[in-house]
């Protein structure tokens, strides 16, 4: 029996890339119990899902990084699994779980997929699935949100102007093992292994292994970073000489500084101390 879907689609993730509708509409005949709402705010998303998470048997994420945040955070603890159609610039998330970032064949792996039991992250009272951060990449989230220009070449502009003007914070951090205190350019913490097209802050990052991978990254110098970004590209550990990585359950975080990102969201926590809780296998998701 075809089970009934809801596709919740963000038509301006992605820019030009997004062709979904097009797709769609000549491949609906495979999906006889679907039904499609486009979002039209920030938000939206994290409405219907809500609304519908008990009138679906599966509610897909049809656009980027944003959207699939805002309807897993609907979805979190539900019996209700999420699908994924990547539309984003980034799709950090798919890209990690290994849904094609072209709109056929994602369809095909819904239709074909099976579910699996992801972990999710809490940060005070918000949620995060991906890779969220405190510093320079929500400095930038903040920034690339209210810009009109999207996509990918926008977003590394926005990069390399703000790089030489930001400086490192003060911070503070507690967890079972570890109390540290020290200045950081970035604190990611990681549920999968990269922000976005495979660029990769936590290679070794897992998605449903009950753990956090929280990378403390120092700003670098200038004749590095193209070492850096070769090994983010590739999936290698950065340097220990411009990053610690501390993998646990729980943190405690006090920083001097409030550009936060969540999923590549900027959001206000409206608290410098982040209070960050991995909790297991908490969402289904079809891939």
């Amino acid at each position: 029996m075809d089970k009934s879907i809801l596709f919740i689609h963000n038509p301006i993730s992605g820019g030009k890339r997004n062709n979904f509708l097009t797709v769609f509409n000549s491949k609906k005949n495979n999906f006889p119990k679907a039904k499609v709402i486009s979002t039209t705010h920030k938000g939206h998303a994290t409405d219907i899902a809500t609304q519908n998470k008990h009138n679906f048997d599966i509610i897909v994420a049809v656009g980027g990084d944003g959207t699939v945040h805002e309807i897993a955070s609907a979805l979190v603890n539900t019996s209700t699994p999420m699908g994924i159609i990547p539309q984003g610039s980034g799709n950090g998330f798919s890209n990690h779980l290994g849904i094609s970032s072209n709109t056929t064949r994602a369809l095909n792996q819904l239709k074909s997929g099976t579910t699996k039991l992801v972990d999710t992250v809490q940060i005070n009272q918000k949620k995060s699935v991906n890779v969220a951060g405190i510093g320079f990449d929500g400095h930038i989230a903040s920034l690339f949100d209210k810009t009109k220009r999207r996509g990918l070449w926008s977003y590394v502009r926005l990069v390399v102007t703000e790089f030489f003007k930001y400086k490192e914070f003060d911070f503070s951090l507690t967890s079972g093992i570890e109390n540290i205190k020290d200045k950081a350019f970035i604190i990611a913490f990681a549920n999968s292994s990269q922000y976005g097209n495979h660029f990769q802050i936590a290679p070794n990052a897992k998605s449903d292994d009950g753990l956090l991978n929280v990378m403390i990254l120092k700003k670098p110098a200038i004749l590095a970073i193209p070492l850096i970004v070769w090994k983010m590209f590739n999936g290698k550990q950065i340097s220990s000489n411009y990053c610690k990585e501390l993998i646990g359950s729980n943190f405690i975080i006090t920083h001097e500084q409030s550009s936060v990102q969540l999923d590549g969201e900027p959001v206000a926590l409206g608290s410098n101390t982040l209070h960050v809780e991995i909790k297991p296998k908490s969402l289904k998701v079809i891939c």
